[in-house]
């Protein structure tokens, strides 16, 4: 599920006239409507894909051990990494609120006038506050969920390979 959005956010910047006539071919499907823009597309299909990358670490998480697998018995790793995926999702709300779905979805590459924006986060220094906000998410989740077998079985895994997928 990782790959699908990376392949997505390929295909729509390095050739964004391909992608707008593939949605001309599947217009009035339930994949796109004939109201909807590209970025409404790419916010559904991505919506559908998050619902599986979380169903895939919920499985991973409970496959290997039952349902009755056990919460991280220290306190620690669980404060940490609420703390990163807290201050991940700040960044990637205020990326939101900042650029809103057509810069976040590369609207620009599809006409759709995207404001530049000089606040928070842009503020921080970083270079690209999104992905550094995801990528906090995703470790701060599994380092908060990471029992010590979990950490045998691999599960911390989860976190790189949404890192560098």
């Amino acid at each position: 599920c990782l790959s699908v959005e990376r392949a997505v956010y390929t295909w729509i910047w390095c050739w964004p006239q391909s992608f707008k006539k593939f949605l001309e071919r599947v217009d009035g499907t339930p994949m796109k409507r004939p109201s909807d823009s590209p970025v409404d597309v790419i916010v559904r299909l991505f919506a559908v894909n998050k619902f599986f990358q979380a169903l895939g670490f919920a499985l991973l998480y409970f496959a290997p051990f039952g349902p009755g697998a056990a919460a991280p018995p220290r306190v620690f790793p669980v404060v940490v990494g609420l703390s990163l995926a807290a201050v991940g999702q700040a960044l990637n709300v205020g990326i939101y609120k900042a650029i809103g779905k057509n810069g976040v979805y590369y609207g620009y590459k599809f006409g759709i006038d995207v404001p530049w924006c000089t606040g928070f986060p842009f503020t921080l220094g970083l270079a690209h506050p999104q992905y550094l906000g995801s990528v906090m998410t995703a470790y701060g989740l599994v380092l908060a969920t990471c029992t010590d077998a979990h950490a045998a079985a691999g599960y911390g895994g989860l976190a790189h390979a949404q890192a560098l997928l």
